[in-house]
């Protein structure tokens, strides 16, 4: 699997910049030199203060609503169900928590499993660098606590 390139400059990298991200590094118009990933991010930013919407599965839909499509969305609370999803090419926002006020969401964009072992992880984009070459270890006591997740899909 090939890098998926994503970098965001601001210091809050929500589930609504993760999803917008993949999905419009993904659709044609971004793929004009004209329009970038950062110009994409600065009207999600500029629409997401104008209607007080920084995050979240519902604000997402409105964005892309907005944007002119369509945005599914689902819980997924299994690694199984990630896989599912990933397989299907639906990224999966997920929520991790580092410590009591500590949080960060993360893109999953595939997944690895090892049966020798039973170790499962999540390839991800953290949103800190250009790279999707980080990899989250489900049910591991020395990783982040999986908080929440949900998967999406664009029509």
């Amino acid at each position: 699997m090939t890098s998926l390139s994503i970098h965001v400059d601001y210091r809050v990298f929500t589930d609504l910049q993760a999803i917008a991200l993949y999905f419009f590094c993904k659709i044609e118009y971004l793929n004009d030199r004209s329009r970038r990933k950062e110009t994409e991010l600065v009207v999600l930013r500029e629409w997401g203060i104008k209607n007080g919407i920084m995050g979240g599965a519902p604000g997402a839909y409105m964005y892309f609503n907005y944007k002119g499509y369509t945005l599914s969305y689902s819980s997924v609370s299994t690694y199984s169900g990630i896989m599912t999803a990933i397989g299907n090419s639906k990224p999966v926002a997920m929520l991790l928590q580092a410590a009591v006020n500590d949080y960060h969401w993360v893109l999953g964009v595939g997944y690895r499993q090892y049966p020798s072992t039973g170790d499962c992880y999540v390839r991800i984009v953290n949103g800190w660098d250009n790279s999707s070459n980080y990899y989250y270890k489900v049910n591991d006591a020395n990783s982040a606590n999986w908080v929440s997740s949900k998967s999406y899909s664009l029509s």
